[in-house]
C-alpha cells in the first residue's frame, strides 16, 4: 500500500468497521428497494355484486406507493379495490402498485364468482324447490317458485328470468305493504311484457302471507304476466275470493327463503310521485339479476 492510500483509510478504521464497510460499498444493501404488491378478496366473489380486495399489505420499503391500478380479469380495468363482475366464471385479478421512484410490482387474486353468496346458496340448496337468486343495488334475495300450485306463472317468470328481461328494471311502488317489481325501468319507464299473458292462477289455495311473492293480475282479465311484487305484511286482501264471479286475486307463485331484510329495506325507502307514479324510490333500487339455482 502507498503512504498516501494509508493516509486516506486511517480515519476509517479509527472510526469503526462499520464505517470502513460503508466506504468500500460493503454495508447497507446499496441502491432503493422496490415496492411490494398484496392483494387479497374480502369475503365471497358474487355475481352482480360488489367484490371487494384489500391492499392494505402492499408497502414500499424506502419510499412511498403513489400509484394503484388492477387488471379485474374479466376484460376491464381500474383502480377501485372493489369490482362488478357481471358474468360467472373464474378470473385472474392482477393488482399493479408503482412507488416514487417510478419502480413497479404485480400481485394475482383468484376471483371465483358465484351464482349467490354462501347464505342464499344455503337456503335454495335446503328448499324443496326450484329458486332463483335475486341480485339488487339494495341487497340479495332467494325466491322458491311453487310449481306444483302455480305451474304456468312459474313456467313464464322462469321465461323472463332466463331472458333477462328484470335486469335493469326498479322496483316501483314501493310501500310498508309490499315492493312491486318487474314494472318499471329508471325514470320509471313503463316495461312492457314481452310474452303473452298466462291465465291466473290465483285460485290455487295459496295467499298472501307476509314473504309470499305474487303475479299482479292484468286489470280487467283473468290472466298474469311480468309483474310481480313481493308482501312485507299479510295481504289477504289480495287473495282468490271464491264468494265473487268475476275473475279476482293475485297468484302467489313464491316465498322468499332469503334476504327478507332487503325486502323491508327496500319497502321502508323514501319514496316521491315521479312521472305520474306513486311511491317510486327517490333513489332508484334496481335489479341487477335473476338467475336460476335449480
Amino acid at each position: 500500500m502507498t503512504p498516501t492510500f494509508l493516509r486516506a483509510i486511517r480515519p476509517l478504521f479509527l472510526a469503526g468497521p462499520l464505517a470502513f464497510l460503508a466506504a468500500c460499498g460493503g454495508g447497507g444493501g446499496g441502491g432503493s428497494q422496490l415496492p411490494v404488491a398484496v392483494a387479497t378478496l374480502s369475503g365471497e366473489a358474487v355475481l352482480q355484486a360488489f367484490a371487494f380486495f384489500d391492499t392494505s399489505g402492499s408497502r414500499d420499503p424506502d419510499g412511498i406507493i403513489v400509484a394503484k391500478s388492477w387488471d379485474y380479469g374479466d376484460g376491464s380495468t381500474g383502480t377501485a379495490d372493489n369490482h362488478l363482475y357481471t358474468r360467472l366464471g373464474t378470473f385472474n385479478a392482477v393488482l399493479t402498485v408503482t412507488d416514487n421512484s417510478g419502480s413497479s410490482a404485480t400481485t394475482t387474486v383468484q376471483v371465483t364468482v358465484l351464482k349467490c353468496s354462501s347464505a342464499g346458496t344455503r337456503a335454495s340448496t335446503l328448499s324443496p324447490h326450484q329458486t332463483v337468486c335475486v341480485q339488487t343495488t339494495a341487497g340479495e334475495m332467494v325466491i322458491e317458485l311453487f310449481a306444483t300450485e302455480s305451474p304456468q306463472t312459474v313456467a313464464n317468470f322462469l321465461k323472463y328470468v332466463d331472458e333477462g328481461f328484470y335486469a335493469g328494471t326498479i322496483f316501483a311502488p314501493v310501500t310498508n305493504l309490499r315492493v312491486d317489481g318487474g314494472r318499471y325501468t329508471a325514470g320509471p319507464v313503463a316495461k312492457a311484457p314481452t310474452h303473452a299473458a298466462v291465465p291466473l292462477e290465483s285460485n290455487n289455495t295459496l295467499q298472501n302471507w307476509q314473504y309470499t311473492v305474487a303475479m299482479e293480475k292484468t286489470a280487467g282479465a283473468a290472466t298474469t304476466n311480468a309483474h310481480f311484487y313481493v308482501n312485507l305484511v299479510d295481504s289477504h286482501q289480495y287473495d282468490f275470493n271464491p264468494a265473487v264471479s268475476t275473475p279476482n286475486g293475485n297468484a302467489v307463485f313464491g316465498q322468499l327463503i332469503s334476504g327478507t331484510k332487503v325486502a323491508e329495506t327496500i319497502g321502508a325507502g323514501a319514496t316521491h310521485t315521479a312521472g305520474g307514479v306513486a311511491n317510486v324510490p327517490l333513489a332508484d333500487v334496481t335489479v341487477r339479476s335473476v338467475v336460476r339455482m335449480k
